[in-house]
């Protein structure tokens, strides 16, 4: 690819930087429109999480696939079959007025996000010549920063003033014009179009353990009373997982090389990026419920609101691979940590008044987390593997750490739930005002709407607050091991 025009150079980068865009802001957008999205199908806070576990699902059982995938139908091919995927996902979703049918949206959407994700940015640097990888990079990364940044202030001029259905609509114009720049400009490689090298029994053993395992982990909070549901699904992901090691141990070219697992340094890496990510992908899921449902912001306030996190992600991912050239992955990994820990203790003060100092803080240092971490963790995972390995050892880095946000955000959902309705359940109140407040604390309904009931009102909020100081507690624990890991990294290694 890299002896094509230059005019025709940058309508590459125009087509893979509209999904890089909208991969980007629907991370961010979708989280804030929960609260509607919960509203307007009456669904409850363990279901309306399927909206973000699904997306997070797909991408994760599929991104390791659609690279290889890549390999042996080109990458054009993938990275198109990506956009319409998206685009049509974006559609669904768009139009459904069924929460089962948005869930299935959702997760066609994250297919697409798997067959974009990676191939966006390999398709825009083998377009340019050696000597300018390293500015397209950093644009490519400017243009990731500030769509999260951008999320969340699209997102609530659209919440308040249409439906929520226009969050996924807006995404088809960009997906068609990035689908057909697209299909013109970006040269097909010379990968032959061939079934033969995937290993199938190997790949369908990968996808069911990934999706057993996270379905496993997102309904254990639900199944608590049921030990032989438990039983059953914790058997059915051990024998998928087995399944998968013996077919890339007995079968030729394997999804994902397991002597990567050999690699200390690598498995390090990993843990702390799927640490990190139960925190990040979870807070994104929370932050929007508790400032709508529980102090009452409107979607747009809570746009403004967020904006002190995401241009903090927009302003330090460029500036942290500069740094990492200098210094290496492991002192601004380290910080990364550090900083997340800092956000999880101040969010321990949140109540049912919100503290103009503390809230802020909280989250510009969640961006300066968010921001130092993604770039340094990416950095520790390739330059801790040999260069022929560097392709498998980014795609399950990035499976790991969707992995991550799925159990994150699974792990939030079922203490915030659990928690809640235990605290209910030892205060006096009628089964009737009991489940009015169960319905506040579980984010179905905005605790303004009782206003005239404050008992039950302030009850609710107690509850969902003591779940999630509950559910802090425990990331703290997961943060002082991750700390534990990092410092363990040689520090040599860049």
């Amino acid at each position: 690819m890299g002896n094509i025009k230059n005019t025709q150079r940058w309508w590459v980068f125009t087509c893979c930087g509209l999904m890089i865009m909208l991969n980007n802001i629907d991370l961010t957008v979708v989280n804030l429109s929960l609260p509607s999205i919960a509203d307007s199908l009456h669904a409850n806070l363990n279901q309306i999480q399927w909206i973000i576990v699904s997306y997070l699902l797909a991408t994760a059982a599929c991104l390791t696939l659609f690279g290889k995938l890549a390999d042996d139908f080109g990458k054009k091919h993938i990275f198109l079959f990506g956009v319409i995927l998206f685009t049509l996902g974006s559609l669904l979703a768009g139009i459904t007025s069924k929460l089962f049918l948005l869930i299935a949206a959702r997760f066609i959407q994250g297919l697409g996000f798997a067959a974009t994700l990676g191939l966006a940015i390999v398709i825009i640097l083998e377009s340019f010549p050696e000597e300018k990888k390293g500015y397209i990079t950093g644009l490519a990364v400017t243009i990731s920063g500030l769509s999260q940044a951008s999320g969340p202030i699209v997102g609530g001029i659209i919440l308040q003033y249409f439906s929520w259905h226009w969050i996924f609509l807006i995404n088809l114009p960009f997906g068609l014009i990035s689908l057909l720049v697209g299909s013109l400009v970006i040269k097909a490689d010379s990968s032959k179009i061939s079934l033969k090298n995937i290993n199938i029994f190997n790949v369908l053993s990968f996808i069911s353990s990934i999706c057993l395992t996270l379905y496993f982990l997102n309904q254990i909070p639900l199944l608590l009373n049921n030990t032989k549901s438990v039983a059953i699904l914790l058997i059915a992901v051990l024998v998928s997982i087995a399944l998968f090691v013996y077919t890339s141990l007995k079968f030729s070219n394997p999804l994902i090389d397991l002597s990567l697992l050999k690699n200390t340094t690598y498995i390090k890496i990993n843990l702390i990026r799927l640490i990190f990510m139960t925190a990040m992908a979870s807070l994104l899921f929370i932050i929007p419920l508790y400032l709508q449902n529980i102090i009452g912001f409107i979607p747009l306030s809570i746009s403004k609101i967020l904006l002190f996190m995401t241009l903090m992600v927009a302003l330090l991912a460029p500036l942290t691979g500069k740094i990492l050239d200098r210094i290496g992955f492991k002192y601004p990994l380290l910080l990364s940590l550090v900083s997340m820990i800092l956000v999880l203790l101040l969010m321990l003060t949140f109540d049912t008044n919100i503290s103009w100092f503390i809230l802020p803080i909280s989250l510009v240092l969640f961006g300066v987390a968010i921001g130092i971490h993604t770039p340094a963790s990416i950095n520790g995972a390739l330059s801790s593997v040999s260069t022929k390995k560097k392709g498998t050892a980014i795609g399950f880095f990035y499976t790991i750490a969707m992995n991550g946000a799925i159990f994150g955000v699974a792990l939030c959902g079922g203490v915030i739930n659990g928690m809640s309705e235990k605290y209910l359940l030892s205060v006096g109140l009628t089964q009737q005002l009991k489940a009015k407040a169960a319905a506040i604390a579980k984010g179905v309904q905005s605790a303004s709407e009782f206003d005239q009931m404050p008992n039950v009102k302030l009850m609710a909020q107690h509850a969902f607050l003591n779940a999630f100081h509950i559910f802090l507690k425990v990331e703290i624990v997961f943060f002082v091991a991750a700390v534990i890991l990092c410092l363990s990294l040689k520090k040599q290694l860049r």
